[in-house]
């Protein structure tokens, strides 16, 4: 999987904060049960790559040009709920395109071991935030991070996502796949008001 490099995504400085929050994942087209659970490997790899990004960003606010940095951060965690909802949606789609409950099996588990190695990495993101507010908030961060509830439950629903990969390996049905989107839920809101924050919107 190809990893975007660092200095790729921060060349163009000049982000449209005000905008709306643009969907960058390409939309695809298969329908098949092999071809949808790609798809979501796909959204998990661009999931560890947003981290990846966040993590620099936040390294990058020590440095020179601090309020570029915070702009990152902000395209990365909204970057990063785009993210997450497209996988919801890949998820339900391989609910539905499921006709073997053996393929089902193999191929959640595979999901499984996906998500369960992104977990930790989330959860050490959010932990540096959290440990760097109160530096934070003496620069171009306080707009942003203000509220320490966002940052909390950013953490808190992260740590869901192990318990989310779990329960995928359960997923048979279309209904039972609903619980994905519940899980999503809390942390596409939180990033969102996040993004909000900093907007002014």
């Amino acid at each position: 999987m190809k990893v975007f490099s660092l200095l790729a995504f921060v060349a163009p400085i000049g982000l449209a904060l005000g905008a709306a929050i643009p969907n960058r994942l390409v939309q695809r087209q298969s329908t098949s049960s092999q071809g949808t659970f790609e798809a979501i490997g796909h959204d998990l790899e661009r999931f560890k790559v947003d981290l990846s990004l966040l993590q620099a960003s936040t390294a990058a606010y020590y440095g020179p040009a601090n309020l570029p940095a915070g702009q990152r951060i902000i395209k990365n965690l909204s970057d990063l709920a785009a993210t997450l909802e497209q996988a919801t949606d890949d998820a339900e789609s391989y609910a539905r395109s499921i006709h073997s409950s053996a393929q089902q099996e193999s191929d959640s588990q595979q999901v499984v071991a996906a998500i369960n190695s992104v977990a930790p990495y989330a959860r050490d993101t959010v932990n540096t935030l959290i440990d760097k507010r109160d530096d934070l908030e003496a620069g171009p961060f306080d707009a942003v991070f203000g509220n320490a509830l966002i940052l909390i439950n950013l953490r808190t629903t992260l740590d869901d996502i192990i318990d989310l990969a779990n329960a995928l390996v359960d997923a048979v049905s279309f209904d039972q796949i609903a619980n994905v989107r519940q899980a999503f839920a809390p942390i596409v809101q939180d990033v969102t008001r996040a993004y909000n924050y900093y907007t002014g919107f």
